[in-house]
């Protein structure tokens, strides 16, 4: 059985992506899930148990949610996390195109974004540094890593512990809009 991978990035931080490599990497990869989301918001969490008990690893919601990543924490003491991160100026700018939109679905998109924007911002920033706290207190193994820089394959495997050729093939770029 595989040491389970959890990404505790937020939305718009390359979790598509990573979930891509990771999938190259031989995990099997639970993404996006609006149900679970939904379950959750309910107080139903058994869906999630379950699906953490089917894959390998974790991305995107619900699995990133400030009360879901704690839940298979707390479960897990093998697991590890891998914070994906953007610079501030260029994950508003994704979240702009992305949940200002008017062909996201009514329940995603953010109204008057503009007016929102500052505060998403500071949000993202205390986040982060929350999510690092946290992991951190709970002496976890977390990899913080910003998909846009840097050798993200030797990063990601020496962080997994694992040895492969995939530093030969292109990191996976999935979801990228026009800058």
């Amino acid at each position: 059985m595989k040491q389970k991978v959890i990404c505790v990035g937020q939305p718009k931080t390359g979790t598509t992506s990573l979930g891509e490599a990771l999938r190259l990497l031989g995990y099997s990869v639970a993404g996006w899930n609006p149900l679970l989301l939904d379950q959750f918001g309910k107080g139903e969490i058994q869906g999630i148990i379950t699906a953490y008990e089917q894959y390998d690893a974790f991305v995107d919601l619900p699995w990133s949610h400030p009360l879901v990543f704690p839940l298979l924490e707390s479960r897990d003491p093998s697991a590890v996390f891998i914070q994906t991160i953007r610079s501030e100026e260029s994950w508003i700018q994704s979240v702009r195109r992305h949940f200002a939109s008017t062909r996201t679905p009514d329940r995603y998109r953010i109204v008057d974004f503009e007016k929102k924007a500052t505060g998403l911002v500071e949000q993202y920033i205390e986040r982060n540094i929350q999510v690092r706290k946290y992991l951190r207190e709970k002496n976890r193994k977390i990899l913080v890593i910003d998909l846009s820089k840097g050798d993200t394959w030797s990063e990601l495997q020496a962080f997994l512990g694992l040895h492969l050729n995939a530093a030969t093939m292109s990191f996976p770029h999935l979801n990228r809009s026009e800058q």
